[in-house]
């Protein structure tokens, strides 16, 4: 990987870098679109890959720019290039009213998802498939003593028959919050349709489809998942 060298600052200060930064980003989506057609057998959905190559890059830069500008100027960068990074969005009254009346087949483990859903999840969760089967031990907290498991912990999950799936599960930190997930599925493709935080206490998949249903999860946040 080519090492990045730091520079001195822009004669033109914030705006001149926030100016470059964003032309940096442009560049990353071309070349992130061009990889993903080069190299990926199945589509995909190009948002989540380029966000995380964006990213990165963003980490590297924020490193070497602390030398030069001060705390302000990265976060006019951060803003800059986290502008196009889109949250899930307010569930449509549409897909509400037909998740009333939806019914969720129980799915018990990870592996009885379908393979189009773990995928999507993998992505979101930054490339590994963190999350433990129902019961099993995950770290609750950052100072777990058992930093090898994982970090997120599956609760309750279903599919239906016009190929929904919902997932809601715990995720460990600071503190100890719960996720849910709806995704749609094809053999061609999978969407993550929507998702946000969600209360505690809930333990079968009717329970959170009928939160959901009747607007008691709103969701609609942004990561991290």
């Amino acid at each position: 990987m080519r090492t990045i060298n730091s520079r001195p600052a822009p004669a033109g200060g914030v705006d001149t870098c926030c100016d470059c930064m964003a032309a940096v980003a442009d560049r990353l989506t071309a070349k992130a679109i061009t990889v993903a057609h080069a190299h990926t057998p199945r589509p995909v959905m190009l948002d989540e890959m380029i966000v995380r190559v964006c990213g990165y890059m963003l980490n590297v830069l924020q490193h070497h720019m602390r030398h030069s500008f001060g705390l302000g100027t990265v976060a006019a960068v951060v803003l800059a290039l986290g502008a196009g990074q889109r949250a899930p969005g307010t569930l449509s009254a549409a897909l509400r009213s037909h998740l009333q009346s939806e019914r969720f087949q129980i799915v018990t483990s990870i592996r009885g998802l379908p393979l189009g859903v773990r995928d999507r999840m993998q992505q979101l969760f930054g490339g590994t498939l963190d999350i433990a089967e129902p019961g099993a031990a995950f770290r609750q907290t950052e100072a777990s003593p058992s930093p090898a498991l994982p970090f997120r912990r599956l609760v309750a999950a279903g599919c239906s028959a016009d190929n929904h799936c919902l997932v809601y599960y715990e995720r460990g930190g600071v503190d100890l919050t719960r996720r849910v997930m709806l995704f749609h599925w094809t053999p061609a493709e999978t969407r993550f349709e929507w998702g946000g935080s969600a209360p505690g206490g809930l333990t079968t998949i009717e329970a959170v489809r009928s939160g959901i249903a009747s607007g008691k999860i709103a969701g609609g946040q942004p990561g991290p998942w």
